[in-house]
């Protein structure tokens, strides 16, 4: 059994016990996340309390896993810093439930503040080691030293070690957890010997162990030391997030080495620089963390691992505390230039007449065996002791320290912890991406126990962000590993330190099998690749079926078994007889040790399987003769328990003659490795048969001390003669037969028989030979003769229930002073009290009446005043007055409750009448009362004549245009209004107001109209359009851009009657009058030689110069639109109806829409209205024409910018709106007329999806603002269209040039890679 303990880290223990001798109900006792206390020495855990017992250990663990194999069971665990957390963000946190406890921000508080403040205050929450109620946890307060500085910073959902670790490096602080759960933090000095200047208590050195006036010297038996300096650096600097679309950015927090004594290659001060991202550090602290980490990474790392000759657990060194060590051979020595350096003075000190210059070092860890001597417990969740001293395997071996710095260990670094989520977060997006395959390597190990158990080193490459950027937020490697025969996982977590290479262990795996091992990366925020980021995605390894295709060979290792043989055994103790030998063997290999001295017995290897005895006839054959499987003649079976407890292996083995024969012995490992055979012997004793035994021959100088067992003696075979002194011990468990049992006798007259847990008036029990005798209880089946017994101290307490019959008191023997009624429960008591004139008083906590209860009068309960409970004659009961008519709460015998005032909680109230007064206060009232009704955190209340309410009124969609659901009752007719629903164009609501039969206005949720379904009616001269009343002469209108207002009417006039009704005329200034210029900005005529005509159903425009163009004139222009004509005109037609324009011209076969001249700038839609869909025959053509283009340079877009894009999948947002039933004529609203339908045609207007598009139809392509972020600053990219809030538009075919670049530098890539190909295969 050996414990270990770690400076700030949880440490771990094993406990060993011997299955064959550790009874299976103490085995089973020991159970998950109990456990196990270790004292200095044994104590008495019967009197001890809890809180005695943890305050006197040495240690105190928590039981996390237990095995049974072979004989053994082991028992290991962690110490309680487990508790607060295991740097895997499991643990003791801060805040647990929704929004519970919440941020606790800390603003200059002290470290006992911070750690367990219970009242929280203003800038002062809640300490870290308290849950979000404000309890104690596992860990509570021990001595809390406070330093100088205060501290300042925020903690959310996090572990309190993540938490307690980041407080600490805040304010140079240290803690440590003590065996009784209690923790104690502060400077390194209130905590620690040797800390600073002060001088330690003990020093190691080579020999000359023992006291000095000064110093406990203490003698190493082996040591290792080591240096590190993989982590130096000059400087440390703190950097921002790397994101998809950002670069680092530099933030505040920087430190910088004052001396460097360094250079590199070229004789330059040695520069490195550490960049450090850890979001949730507050900025104030920035440069302080920054200090710390600077002060820890520029340490070249030094450290000493020694076994200790002696060491005492309850006295000498202790974890985290400074010694000095003396060792110039592997430069444990001071020097001058150290001291000058560190502007100290040398360690310069006598010890034991000579003087050293001894380094002082910080002890890290130490590991020490739990030796005889020392108690062991085990401790069960509710605070129950199971004393398992005797059964432990107690160990001899020397404690190891562990000395020096501090350097990193997979699991277990004490300068980086778990990233926590506070109330801010970086807003980083980045995620990391797979390390290539690791390289996996395999090997095998002996634990403490001598089991071979195997080990896969895995190492794998720093990878990069998926985005291609460094990593500088990653939290741990995430590594899974399974046996290929398995179907489930286990996993393993080490920390992510950013290292270009990683070297990862797992061990405690099983020899002889091969594992599939793959491996992830987790950042801080905890992204991880995964195959998608839609919550359908899996994690992905490197093991991953779809991303290494090769798994199955290159993410595979065997686990191969041990190759080293044990050694060669010594020769055997055999003894022949008649067709058998006995072979016995003490386990020890043969040869000598470095000092000559030949090994011992019991010191094979701790693997060892079995033994191989073989064997040949003396005759033809040498003692030496060559082994093999036709000389095998049987094998003896080696445990772990006969090596560690000693004792030999025996087995019988029988032969097929009665020859001499020849032995040697082979020691084969569990892996199947067989050792050299032992050296040849013959047999060197006689086996001796019973028959070679003559009767009564065997004399005691013949059997050895503590020789016979219990298997050597028959049963029933020892009588009482042979029995002289028989100690209680020497009992076990069973059954004593006999006539009669004495106890005492003349001589002793203190005997007695008592159970083993007997304690005089608490525990057990005891019969005295005085005849006396003590009892916890007693029940006696036969008669109990009163008359023989003198009963004292009988009170009721030491009565048990039962019946005590009436024929068994005395008459008159208890009146009303004897009874003392104590309270009743859990069954019925039934009595008759005859009451004298003493009456009869009931005091009692409790009174329970089975049946009826009869009361000849009133009933007062309490008294007769207004605090009692009263009931009168007729069934009336009343509380608060001595009156039923005056008091507040009464309750008639009809069943007429009056109250005050009541609450009701649950349940239901039928046919209650509430009546609340007016209120006559102001202000808006937020509490019940006698005019005010509250609902929930609504009130409603009557004031000046209106009903008011304090939240909003919301009727359920339950009506129609018949029975509207907000209802107004009048005269003639209720109206009111609704609210119905459709589920069509995704769902939507529409408001609407009844006369009581039909629906008359209208608005819904998918547009902003408001739409009246009658005639809209306005008295009065007053309308008001977009803040304009109008004024005389005046209409309602939109002008040429669309715009709602008042326009003013024409006065002048020009008719075309009958007197111009001919086939053509002219509009020259005959025909125009001031007030009819309106034709001159409809029609315009050209002089192409030919006559043209514009023409309507009522009349007819004709003109020889053609006509050249068409125009609104401010006003819309319905109706259909025809130009014909043979001349050499644009377009011979143009035809419009409702649904499209068509293009056409006779006899020829194109037609071409184009502005009027080569320089026009004219475009054809823009950003706010634009064609849906363009259906081309043949590819557009693009001007890109030389003599078009300046500024000409090769493009700086390639194959960055197209990784930069990013693709995307995407369904268009459809649009609505209203077009007639019948003709599919687009109209501005609901109650809009169509313009082809007449009088006697019903057209009906609904609403339709004017895009087209099909729904849910999916697209893909690009997204214009994650193309304009591309876009460096001080640019004017063509590639995105439309400026500030307009709907902003790609021109795709920008990108066909960066698309070709990058298609020539992927080209290039691949003539290099297929050179460097063609090079490497010759």
């Amino acid at each position: 059994m050996a414990i270990t303990e770690r400076l700030m880290g949880p440490g771990n223990f094993t406990v060993t016990f011997s299955q064959e001798f550790t009874p299976t109900a103490i085995i089973e006792a020991i159970k998950e996340w109990g456990h196990i206390v270790i004292t200095p020495q044994e104590v008495d855990i019967d009197t001890l309390s809890d809180s005695e017992i943890l305050n006197s250990a040495r240690y105190t663990g928590i039981v996390l896993n237990r095995t049974l194999e072979e004989g053994s069971v082991q028992i290991n665990g962690q110490g309680l810093e487990l508790y607060m957390g295991d740097g895997n963000a499991k643990g003791m946190v801060i805040a647990e439930s929704n929004n519970v406890g919440k941020v606790r921000n800390y603003t200059t508080t002290t470290l006992a503040e911070t750690l367990f403040n219970s009242t929280a205050q203003t800038n002062k929450p809640l300490g870290i080691m308290l849950d979000e109620a404000g309890n104690s946890q596992a860990i509570t307060q021990g001595t809390v030293s406070n330093p100088v500085a205060t501290y300042t910073g925020s903690h959310f959902v996090e572990t309190a070690l993540s938490a307690l670790k980041f407080v600490c490096e805040i304010l140079n602080v240290e803690y440590r957890v003590n065996a009784n759960a209690t923790l104690d933090a502060g400077p390194q000095a209130n905590l620690f010997e040797g800390v600073g200047t002060a001088q330690p208590n003990s020093i190691i050195v080579k020999t000359a162990y023992g006291q000095d006036p000064e110093f406990e010297g203490v003698v190493p038996q082996g040591l290792r030391t080591e240096f590190d300096a993989s982590d130096w650096v000059s400087r440390v600097d703190f950097t921002g997030e790397v994101g998809f679309f950002d670069t680092a950015t530099d933030v505040a927090g920087e430190a910088n080495l004052g001396s460097n004594p360094y250079k590199d290659l070229h004789g330059n001060a040695l520069k490195r620089v550490a960049l450090v991202q850890e979001p949730d550090v507050p900025e104030a602290n920035l440069n302080t963390k920054a200090t710390t980490m600077l002060n820890e990474l520029s340490r070249i790392k030094k450290v000493l691992n020694l076994d200790l000759e002696q060491y005492e657990v309850s006295g000498d060194m202790k974890v985290g505390d400074y010694i000095y060590a003396f060792d110039p051979d592997v430069g444990f020595k001071d020097t001058a230039t150290d001291a000058t350096a560190e502007s100290r003075d040398l360690y310069e000190i006598t010890f034991r007449g000579q003087t050293i210059t001894p380094v002082k070092i910080r002890v890290l860890g130490l590991t020490f065996p739990v030796t005889t001597g020392m108690g062991c417990y085990y401790r069960d969740k509710d605070g129950n002791y199971t004393d398992i001293t005797e059964y432990v395997n107690y160990e001899n071996g020397a404690a190891q320290v562990e000395l020096g710095d501090l350097i990193r260990t997979i699991g277990d670094d004490l300068r980086f912890s778990e990233f926590s989520l506070s109330k801010s977060t970086a807003g980083a997006f980045s995620i990391p991406d797979l390390p290539s395959t690791p390289t996996l390597q395999s090997g095998t190990y002996l634990d403490a126990t001598g089991n071979s158990s195997g080990f896969i080193r895995v190492t794998v490459s720093r990878p990069t962000n998926i985005d291609g950027s460094q990593i500088t937020d990653g939290s741990h490697y995430k590594v899974r590993y399974k046996r290929i025969t398995e179907s489930d996982y286990s996993y393993q977590n080490f920390p992510y330190t950013g290292t270009s290479s990683e070297s990862l262990l797992i061990q405690d795996l099983t020899v002889g099998e091969t594992y599939d091992v793959g491996v992830a990366v987790v950042d801080k925020s905890g992204f991880k690749k995964m195959s998608a980021y839609d919550g359908t995605g899996e994690d992905l390894y490197t093991n991953t079926a779809s991303v290494n295709a090769n798994y199955a060979t290159n993410a595979r290792v065997e686990i191969e078994k041990d190759g080293q043989a044990p050694s060669k055994p010594k020769t055997a103790t055999i003894a022949a007889g008649p067709l058998r030998v006995q072979v016995t063997h003490y386990l020890g290999k043969d040869g000598t040790d470095g000092s000559g001295n030949p090994y011992g017995n019991f010191t094979l290897e701790g693997d060892v399987d079995h033994l191989d005895v073989h064997a040949v006839t003396q005759s033809g054959n040498s003692a030496s003769f060559t082994t093999s499987a036709t000389t095998k003649i049987g094998e003896v079976r080696v445990t772990s328990g006969n090596l560690l407890q000693q004792i030999p292996v025996i087995s019988t083995i029988e032969l097929e003659d009665s020859e001499d024969y020849y032995f040697r012995i082979i020691a084969v490992d569990k892996s199947g490795n067989s050792s050299d055979a032992s050296d040849g012997q013959s047999a060197t004793a006689n086996l001796i048969a019973e028959a070679n035994i003559a009767d009564a021959t065997i004399t005691t100088a013949k059997i050895g001390d503590a020789q016979i067992t219990t298997a050597k003696i028959g049963d029933a075979q020892i009588t009482s003669a042979k029995v002289n002194d028989l100690s209680a011990d020497k009992l076990t468990s069973g059954t004593i037969t006999g006539g009669e049992i004495t106890v005492g006798g003349v001589s002793n007259t203190n005997g007695f028989i008592k159970s083993y847990n007997f304690s005089t008036g608490s525990a057990g029990w005891a019969i005295n030979a005085d005849g006396t005798a003590e009892f916890d209880g007693a029940v006696i089946r036969g008669t109990l003769d009163a008359s023989s017994v003198n009963v004292t101290n009988l009170s009721a307490s030491n009565i048990s229930t039962g019946t005590l019959s009436a024929d068994r008191i005395a008459g008159g023997s208890i009146d009303t002073s004897k009874l003392s009624f104590t309270p009743v429960s859990g069954s019925n008591v039934v009595a008759t009290i005859n009451a004298s004139s003493e009456g009869i008083t009931i005091d009692a906590d409790t009174l329970d009446l089975t049946g009826t209860l009869s009361v000849g009068d009133a009933l007062d309960v309490g008294g007769s005043d207004a605090s009692s409970f009263h009931v009168d004659v007729n069934g009336n009961m009343w509380l608060g007055d001595a009156a039923y008519a005056s008091a507040p709460f009464k309750v008639s015998n009809a069943g007429a409750l009056e109250a005050s005032s009541f609450a009701l909680s649950g349940g239901t109230a039928t046919n209650t009448a509430l009546t609340l007064a007016t209120n006559t206060g102001t202000g808006t009232p937020s509490s019940a009362s006698t005019s005010v009704f509250k609902i929930g955190t609504a009130t409603m209340f009557e004031r000046g004549d209106k009903l008011m309410s304090t939240k909003p009124f919301v009727v359920l969609p339950d009506g129609d245009e018949d029975n509207p659901s907000l209802t107004i009752s009048g005269d003639y007719d209720e109206m009111g209004f609704f609210v119905s629903n459709s589920t069509d164009f995704g769902g939507y609501s529409t408001f609407s107001a009844s006369n009581g039969a039909d629906d008359i206005f209208s608005f819904n949720t998918l547009s902003s109209q408001f739409n009246v379904k009658g005639t809209l009616s306005v008295e009065g001269n007053g309308l008001v359009v977009n803040g304009d009343s109008g004024s005389n002469n005046q209409f309602i209108g939109k002008d040429s851009s669309g715009n709602l207002g008042y326009h003013t009417v024409a006065t002048g006039s020009h008719n075309h009657d009958s007197d111009y009704s001919g086939t053509s005329h002219d509009h020259d200034s005959s025909y125009m009058s001031a007030g009819d210029t309106s034709h001159a900005t409809h029609v315009s005529y050209g002089g192409n030689g030919s006559d043209s005509t514009v023409s309507r159903s009522d009349h007819t425009h004709a003109s020889s110069g053609g006509v050249t163009s068409i125009s609104s004139g401010g006003s819309a222009m319905t109706g259909a639109i025809a130009v014909t004509g043979s001349g050499s005109g644009f377009f011979d037609t143009i035809t419009q109806d409702t649904q499209q324009v068509k293009f056409t011209r006779s006899g020829v076969s194109s037609v071409k829409l184009r502005p009027s001249s080569s320089s026009a700038t004219y475009g054809l839609g823009d950003s706010t209205y634009r064609w849906l869909i363009l259906y081309s025959q043949f590819a557009s053509n693009t001007s890109s024409d030389e003599n078009l283009k300046e500024n000409i340079t090769v493009s700086d877009l390639g194959l960055d910018f197209i990784n930069d894009l990013q693709p995307k999948k995407f369904t268009y947002i459809r649009q609505f709106g209203w077009v007639c039933e019948n003709t599919e004529e687009q109209v501005e609203a609901e109650d809009s007329e169509c313009n082809s339908c007449d009088e006697d045609t019903d057209c009906d207007v609904k609403l339709v999806d004017i895009t087209g598009i099909e729904e849910d139809a999916i697209s893909y392509g690009l997204i214009a603002q994650d193309v304009e972020a591309l876009q460096p600053e001080g640019t004017n990219w063509n590639l995105v269209r439309g400026e500030g809030d307009e709907n902003k538009s790609l021109a795709y075919s920008e990108f066909i040039s960066p698309l070709v670049k990058a298609v020539q530098e992927l080209s290039t890539k691949v003539e290099s890679l297929t050179t460097r190909i063609e090079v490497l295969e010759g």
